[in-house]
């Protein structure tokens, strides 16, 4: 029992020194048997302090032995938990690819240049520099293909929004998700994602 007057069940109870032993069972009972003699009753269960108690048998006899055991109180220092979401998105069950935009950071590489990097993304520009461009995600583009900014959809990215006129500073990170996408980003790009 522990002191919380709680049945502690499944406990770990042996002899020391001796390969006797057993396991309380759901009310928190236990039975050994053995010789006459004195010996040390150990008890310890996960989440409780462990506890020995000498105990003497004379032969021929039957003996109960109560034991109560604390609960263990470890308290763990300040613990900080930090994550980037590139690790989130490498880890997803989506096909999704996340490029980390802080290493391109103060180069002259664009958005789109960046995005050209991941396997089955393509941009087709219909001009020069600033011009209009098409965004190709595994063969879809313009409708089935969607551009978030954290999350927000971009509606007309790709003429009005022209992701080759957009520093590479403008993002942490880029995630690109491929043919099935997370289903906060709408039910309409069947061609795949593309969050910033």
């Amino acid at each position: 029992m522990s002191t919380e007057k709680e049945v502690v069940d499944f406990a770990t109870v042996y002899l020391k020194g001796t390969n006797q032993g057993c396991y309380t069972d759901e009310k928190g009972i236990y039975h050994l048997k053995t010789t006459a003699g004195e010996y040390t009753l150990v008890v310890s269960a996960i989440g409780y302090q462990t506890v020995e108690k000498k105990v003497k048998l004379a032969k021929g006899e039957r003996i109960k032995v109560n034991v109560t055991i604390a609960p263990a109180v470890k308290e763990l220092g300040e613990v900080l938990v930090t994550t980037s979401g590139v690790g989130r998105v490498n880890q997803s069950a989506f096909n999704a690819v996340a490029i980390d935009a802080k290493k391109l950071h103060n180069s002259t590489q664009t958005l789109a240049g960046a995005l050209t990097k991941v396997p089955g993304v393509k941009l087709r520009e219909s001009g020069g520099v600033g011009a209009d461009m098409q965004l190709y995600i595994d063969g879809f583009s313009g409708k089935h293909v969607k551009i978030f900014i954290d999350g927000i959809p971009q509606e007309g990215a790709g003429a009005a929004f022209d992701l080759n006129n957009v520093p590479i500073n403008f993002a942490d990170r880029i995630e690109v998700y491929k043919g099935v996408v997370p289903v906060g980003f709408g039910t309409d790009a069947i061609g795949g994602v593309v969050n910033m």
